[in-house]
């Protein structure tokens, strides 16, 4: 039996593709961190019943607020 190959090509890496993968790994590192400290702030409420969408809410707060400090001393 003989089929047909697939045979998959490396992608052409170039500055709009290289910039969207720093993107992507810039908001993935956001999104780990808006995770840990959900997480942690979820731990600290003592890991109430519930989905948590408002720990999530809370930890892009405080991580937006601390981002925006550490900028204006900056």
């Amino acid at each position: 039996m003989s089929g047909s190959k697939t045979v998959t090509l490396p992608r052409k890496v170039t500055k709009e593709t290289r910039g969207h993968e720093e993107q992507n790994s810039t908001a993935a590192m956001c999104c780990e961190k808006i995770r840990e400290r959900a997480y942690y702030n979820w731990v600290s409420a003592g890991c109430p019943c519930g989905d948590g969408v408002e720990f999530w809410l809370q930890a892009e707060n405080e991580l937006a607020e601390e981002t925006h400090s550490s900028r204006l001393k900056s």
